[in-house]
């Protein structure tokens, strides 16, 4: 087929129609076509015009990746999912995530610390929820822990246990019977187990402000 025509249409992704001699045209994105370097006149084969599809599919996943990335960081599952619910096909998500990892746009190590930072502004939680949160985003074991190494530390964690649960005792009413006091304990410990901190954490912390 004899390309016969190109056009440009202007927009946030600029795109470009192929036109050809038999009648069909192909959308591309703009810089897809610099980089074939096509020009009016020239003749596509079959094969050319898979390789130019292949390579638009992959050029308009990373401007997808790219003004995704744009407005926070994300983690790299974050970005593979976006493309994929875009319709992109999962072997050009991956491609694309490779490519953004490689020229640092996407680091899942540094994604994990400032989600840390993020949660522990917000709020006091313990580091097997955020471990948990930080999974669930996509974010390797290996990266998760040491970004938690690196984000708090144990006696952070002792504090923010004892403020959350000096916190919950001050909406309840002090237990004056034997009886009272194990159901305070039991109701306060299983809280602490939920906002994710640990079982040691959450026992001592408990021992401290209700004393059996």
């Amino acid at each position: 087929m004899v390309v016969t025509r190109i056009s440009r249409r202007r927009g946030r992704i600029p795109r470009c129609t192929i036109c050809f001699d038999n009648g069909e045209s192909l959308s591309v994105n703009e810089e897809t076509l610099t980089r074939s370097g096509i020009r009016t006149g020239d003749t596509l084969d079959a094969v050319d015009i898979r390789r130019i599809q292949s390579d638009d599919a992959l050029a308009s996943a990373q401007t997808s990746a790219v003004n995704y990335l744009s407005y926070r960081p994300r983690s790299s599952r974050e970005v593979r999912d976006h493309l994929t619910r875009k319709g992109f096909a999962e072997p050009i998500a991956r491609q694309v995530v490779d490519r953004l990892v490689e020229l640092r746009m996407i680091d899942d190590a540094s994604f994990a610390r400032m989600f840390l930072r993020d949660r522990l502004r917000r709020g006091r939680t313990g580091e097997l929820l955020l471990r948990q949160e930080l999974i669930g985003r996509g974010i390797a074991r290996a990266i998760a822990d040491q970004a938690l190494r690196d984000t708090i530390t144990p006696d952070e964690q002792e504090s923010a246990a004892m403020a959350l649960a000096r916190k919950k005792l001050s909406h309840a009413r002090p237990p004056r019977e034997t009886k009272a006091a194990l159901q305070a304990r039991q109701r306060l410990y299983a809280f602490l187990l939920r906002r994710g901190f640990t079982n040691d954490i959450a026992q001592r912390t408990v021992r401290s402000l209700i004393p059996s």
